[in-house]
């Protein structure tokens, strides 16, 4: 279900049954299990940068802990419920997550705050699918087209794949690459 790399490991996430870690060097895997329940091992993404490792799952997030060698769960946002995420980008200090029904929250690590960005913000939808940075940019895929946040002026956009204007669709996946976005999508392919 996802695929994440934080030195010489291969974390490989499966639907139900935790994650399979896999040792570069040795070949060796070993096997990672939060709690007894599907849901907290039902891994839906990584986020890796320089110095973070971030798994979330259908039920919480977890960052990696390199003084006890443990992935520990992040407090969520008080009061609200906890939503299944199914996706997340790590840009500097913050931590994106996407999830099936409340659109986008942000996890700023440092002040230990969270946001929540949803279509009343200009998100296209709240079913996010996919999430990709690029930059300044934070591009979202969602069931309902792209939404594409700008880091400085802290505005959503809606991008449409269709000059007119007069429709979207369901976007799944978004690769950012030099030359622009790849985009795979519902029914027009890549």
């Amino acid at each position: 279900t996802a695929l994440g790399r934080r030195g010489d490991y291969l974390y490989i996430g499966t639907k139900g049954w935790g994650i399979t870690r896999l040792n570069l060097l040795t070949g060796v895997f070993d096997y990672i299990v939060f709690g007894t329940g599907p849901e907290a091992n039902d891994i839906t993404g990584f986020a890796t940068g320089p110095a973070d490792f971030f798994v979330t799952t259908r039920s919480d997030v977890r960052r990696y802990n390199a003084l006890t060698d443990q992935l520990e769960q992040i407090p969520f946002l008080e009061g609200h419920p906890v939503p299944a995420f199914t996706a997340s980008a790590l840009e500097g200090n913050d931590l994106w997550l996407g999830t099936s029904e409340f659109g986008v929250f942000l996890y700023n690590m440092d002040e230990r705050r969270w946001e929540n960005h949803s279509t009343r913000h200009g998100l296209a939808d709240v079913d996010v699918r996919h999430l990709a940075v690029n930059g300044l940019e934070r591009i979202v895929s969602t069931s309902d087209g792209i939404g594409r946040f700008d880091a400085e002026t802290k505005m959503w956009e809606r991008i449409y794949l269709t000059p007119d204007r007069s429709q979207s669709e369901p976007i799944n996946v978004i690769l950012v690459t030099k030359f622009g976005w790849i985009v795979g999508s519902d029914f027009q392919g890549l």
